[in-house]
């Protein structure tokens, strides 16, 4: 018996007739059929009625061939992948099936991508990849992917016996539809956190304000980190330091913390604490520029804020100041004054913390950090245990924050380690030079001639009570009042805190009033006959004994009085002292009449 069948398929522009076992193809073109049918007839291979089913079979080859061409003409195969970042899936759709429906409009079009039934609209065209026949689509990167804002909508059904791409689908029309979403694992970004701001270590009372580096100490030929920050009295100091170059994906080097010190003074909440951490094969770590803490191991723990390390600028031979904490309602015109008489002693540089400094006294702080003379970063307390939030002003505990000052002294002493001095002082403080010494490096030349082994040096202080009285009239405040104690150190008290000169790579550690220097240096005092320190305050409460006080007078400011003034008449006090106008006016009206 004759037999043929017809086969036709979308990846080729052929198909099939398959007559007795004997494969023909067929054309898109019906002469080409025409003329292969009618030659099978003359071989005697086809009967008429075989011939006139073939025949039909070929015209309706034909009219699919040419519908399916008009939308899809690009297209090599049914398994079609479409990838989206929806932000971090990717959504793949392939095997359909669709019903063939009438359209109810056949006059509405629209420029979309159309998928055998289903359309998928992208608000920004998305990139087609295309697989084999009959190929599983797996986990497919797609070479381009768009932003996190380009979705992919499923906007309309068509059908798809028309020749054009018309509305009458429903969803329920789709015989089988499999919608494939796979989420790729995102890669988790580090934080790394700004300047002064604190890392905890896990979940332990312990926080690090500073990580520092240093060539030579504690370990010679080795990367060697120190950190300084908070630690909870009872809390566990078994740390270990996560060293790397990158904020996502950087491989880390582990390596155990060791406990360098803990400020046990005043035993608090949050105690002053010191780690390091050295890596001993430096010519591998010249690129870890971040590190982290962990309790237990780098790769296991959920690592996700990174501090800078800071490698301080080398100044030899130069003095830097340290002005510890500046924090709340401060007088502006008292800064200006006391950054003017910093610079005409000689400082290049001042380093500071800062909290919640009001407007008209950052105004001026922000006018020295753009001449480069002022370094200045937040400082934040560790929160107490009980997760209440700390700050400088109005302390409920003044032995917590004389301890969360200490954290910031060292803070110091690690950033200006790159000076060859360091000198600490308060925005109330200031040395008078005497005799031959004119500036502070005078002092400190003089000061390592006398001590060459010394490791710092501690300047002892008398104090300008403003409110005994004001002795004469001057534009400037630290020059209106010449009553001083007659004591030292408010009577030699041991809360005082008096002035230091220090040598960082000789420094162990800093307290609240005392210096620790390394173990074969030693600390001494600065002669008096060298200069005189003054602080500047009021009697209160904290000082019962201040109306007591036995009083001197001292004019060892009053040299420095006019070219102090006129270094402050040079600024733009316009701009920087903008609330203190009154100020400014009379200064210049009291430089008229001392034009000497």
């Amino acid at each position: 018996m004759n037999h043929c069948a017809f086969n036709f398929t979308r990846e080729r522009e052929v198909g099939e007739i398959t007559c007795n076992k004997q494969v023909y193809q067929t054309f898109k073109t019906p002469s080409k059929n025409l003329g292969t049918l009618f030659a099978m007839v003359y071989c005697r291979r086809l009967s008429l009625w075989t011939l006139v089913r073939c025949l039909c079979l070929s015209i309706l080859a034909v009219v699919i061939y040419k519908g399916s061409k008009s939308h899809s003409a690009n297209r090599k195969t049914k398994n079609l992948e479409l990838t989206v970042k929806k932000p971090e899936n990717y959504v793949y759709i392939k095997e359909y099936q669709p019903q063939r429906l009438h359209p109810k409009d056949n006059n509405q079009q629209e420029n979309v991508h159309e998928i055998i039934g289903i359309t998928v609209k992208p608000i920004v065209k998305p990139e087609h990849h295309y697989s084999k026949p009959n190929q599983t689509i797996k986990n497919v990167i797609p070479k381009k992917i768009p932003s996190s804002n380009q979705t992919l909508q499923v906007k309309k059904i068509y059908s798809v016996h028309s020749k054009n791409i018309t509305k009458g689908l429903k969803p329920e029309a789709l015989k089988s539809k499999v919608i494939e979403k796979t989420t790729k694992k995102p890669v988790k970004v580090r934080k790394v956190v700004s300047p002064g701001e604190n890392v905890q270590v896990d979940n332990l009372d312990i926080f690090i304000n500073t990580a520092v580096y240093y060539e030579r100490y504690p370990s010679n030929n080795s990367y060697n980190v120190i950190f300084n920050g908070w630690a909870g009295s009872s809390s566990t100091t078994n740390l270990k330091c996560c060293f790397t170059s990158q904020e996502e994906g950087g491989q880390f080097h582990e390596t155990q913390a060791q406990v360098r010190h803990i400020y046990k003074q005043y035993i608090v909440d949050m105690q002053s604490a010191e780690f390091y951490c050295t890596l001993p094969d430096k010519v591998h770590t010249v690129n870890l520029t971040l590190v982290t803490f962990v309790q237990q191991s780098c790769k296991k723990s959920d690592v996700n804020r990174l501090m800078k390390i800071e490698k301080p600028r080398l100044y030899p031979g130069v003095i830097g100041v340290c002005l510890k904490v500046a924090y709340g309602s401060l007088n502006a015109e008292k800064i200006v004054e006391w950054f003017e008489y910093m610079r005409y002693m000689g400082i290049p540089k001042v380093f500071s913390y800062y909290s919640q400094v009001e407007a008209p006294g950052m105004k001026v702080f922000n006018y020295y950090k753009t001449l480069g003379f002022l370094d200045m970063l937040p400082i934040y307390p560790a929160q107490s245990k009980n997760g209440t939030e700390r700050n400088f002003i109005k302390p409920k505990n003044f032995k917590q924050y004389w301890v969360d000052n200490v954290v910031a002294l060292n803070g110091c002493k690690h950033r200006m380690s790159g000076f060859d001095y360091v000198l600490t002082l308060s925005i109330d403080q200031f040395i008078f030079p005497k005799g031959k010494v004119q500036s502070f490096p005078d002092i400190v030349q003089e000061l390592m001639k006398r001590e060459p082994k010394a490791g710092a040096f501690m300047f002892d202080q008398h104090i300008a009570v403003m409110n005994w009285n004001t002795s004469r009239k001057s534009p400037l405040h630290v020059s209106k009042y010449l009553i001083r104690t007659k004591s030292l150190n408010y009577g030699n008290n041991l809360t005082a805190t008096p002035g230091w000169v220090y040598i960082p790579r000789r420094t162990f550690y800093i307290g609240r009033d005392t210096v620790y220097p390394m173990a074969t240096f030693k600390t001494a005092k600065v002669p008096n006959e060298l200069y005189t320190m003054l602080q500047y305050r009021v009697c209160d409460k904290y000082w019962p004994r201040c109306q007591n006080e036995s009083k001197i007078a001292e004019h060892g400011m009053l040299k420095y009085e006019i070219k102090l003034v006129d270094r402050i008449l040079k600024l733009p006090l316009q701009q920087i002292l903008s609330s203190n106008l009154n100020y400014v006016n009379y200064m210049i009206s009291w430089r008229r009449k001392h034009h000497i």
